[in-house]
């Protein structure tokens, strides 16, 4: 419970730093690594059905699974969705037994080396186990903008480091206060005393580093290269109009091209126009450019005369279908008016005015299911689930920007959904000369 109101939509994010103990109490208390495996079991099942509820619905209502299966589902994937607490658990009793005959018996209730250890080993797990979503403790901070800066030397997983620590730190405070008459008679002969020394040096020079970083970032903020001027617009689509919209109704889905025209046009009509217009993922109900009947035919057309008659260039998310399969894309429309594409890298489509960049990191049973071309059956079994083709990668586009200097270029990352989950993702675009993270 402590872990789950420590994220969002809760965002008590100072209890993460005790929201361990728990476990970490059951942990000492038992012996046998049965015990602790089935601590480490439980703690992933409670973390994800308070924290990733949301799964049974979006197989619910994306998937149309019933409601039996989609919970069901959700079940079976808690008992393997936080892989680093059962691995943790197993490993807890043979680890310090191993530590402490390493450090010899002299040193066999070292608290600060032990905590140390079980930090660095829980966090290691948590970095190399494979997990859906690459969530880990230390993005709990994400609100706290000098703590957070400590990503710079080691990411989120850098923070959890410290997270373990000082939860650790808390156990070994209670631990002190109830084997002394009283607190205050804590002091250096205590064994806690060399950790919690420790955790509070390491919190201050973290808290010094974010400071001064941040306020170096403060800076760059304050003082860009240049500005260019995006309109984000959000339609709100309900789920039955967008699911409507992909099976081919034809009035669905003119409703959601009309909400997005003219959210554009009052996006348009401020004093400080836009140079480029942005839709969300998969806000054109199909695949665009690649009809199938007369209906997508007409919507295609709304869409080039929209930029055309506005003279904007448009980002917006959609469906391609390129070498036998269908994709998850972002495309981007530039009017004739702008200067033609050109000097792009190889990895994107280039269609006249029409830039296209396929999703490479699809999310598992959402847009495909494993072997599902090996096995054909499989597919047959899960026919409401996608089998999306991948894209080249992560790329950096450089977009043409409108206006009185029309060579003018911004380079921009796309990152569509799940793709943002995984931080070298984004890093490795930026490498490549991206400005912005799109």
């Amino acid at each position: 419970v402590l872990v789950v109101l420590s994220f969002p939509p809760w965002d008590f994010d100072f209890l993460i730093w005790i929201a361990l103990t728990p476990w970490l109490f059951d942990l000492a208390r038992q012996r046998h690594w049965k015990d602790q495996l089935r601590e480490g079991i439980w703690f992933s099942v409670l973390m994800t059905i308070g924290g990733f509820h949301w799964v049974a619905s979006v197989l619910h209502e994306f998937g149309d699974l019933p409601w039996p299966v989609a919970i069901g589902m959700l079940l079976a994937f808690s008992l393997g969705n936080q892989p680093q607490f059962a691995a943790t658990s197993i490993l807890f009793t043979p680890a310090f037994t191993w530590l402490e005959a390493l450090r010899g018996t002299s040193a066999r209730r070292s608290v600060l080396l032990n905590a140390v250890f079980f930090a660095l080993l829980y966090t290691a797990l948590d970095w190399i186990l494979p997990k859906l979503f690459v969530d880990t403790m230390g993005h709990a901070l994400y609100r706290m903008e000098r703590i957070r800066q400590l990503a710079d030397l080691g990411g989120a997983w850098l923070l959890t480091t410290l997270v373990v620590l000082c939860n650790l730190c808390v156990v070994e405070l209670y631990r002190a206060v109830h084997r002394l008459p009283s607190w205050r008679a804590f002091g250096r002969a205590d064994p806690a005393f060399p950790l919690v020394v420790l955790t509070g040096l390491l919190l201050a020079a973290s808290w010094t580093y974010g400071t001064i970083r941040y306020e170096q970032a403060t800076q760059w903020a304050a003082a860009p290269l240049g500005r260019v001027r995006f309109a984000g617009i959000q339609g709100n689509i309900g789920d039955f109009d967008k699911l409507a919209s992909e099976s081919g109704g034809r009035e669905a889905g003119l409703r959601v091209l009309k909400t997005y025209f003219r959210l554009s046009d009052r996006a348009l009509s401020q004093p400080d126009k836009p140079e480029f217009l942005v839709w969300p993922e998969t806000a054109y109900p199909s695949t665009f450019r690649n009809p199938d009947n007369a209906t997508e035919i007409e919507r295609d057309r709304l869409v080039d005369e929209y930029v055309q008659v506005r003279d904007v260039p448009l980002f917006f998310g959609g469906y391609d279908r390129s070498g036998g399969f269908d994709y998850n894309s972002l495309f981007l429309l530039y009017p004739p008016s702008t200067v033609r594409l050109g000097g792009l890298p190889r990895e994107f489509q280039i269609r006249d005015d029409l830039l296209v960049y396929h999703k490479n990191m699809i999310l598992l049973f959402g847009e495909y299911i494993p072997f599902a071309d090996t096995f054909p059956a499989i597919k047959r079994m899960f026919p409401q689930v996608g089998n999306f083709g991948r894209g080249p990668g992560p790329v950096a586009i450089q977009a043409p920007i409108p206006g009185e200097n029309p060579l003018k270029t911004i380079t921009v990352s796309p990152v569509i959904c799940y793709e943002a989950v995984w931080p070298n993702y984004s890093i490795d675009a930026a490498k490549k000369g991206s400005q912005l993270i799109f």
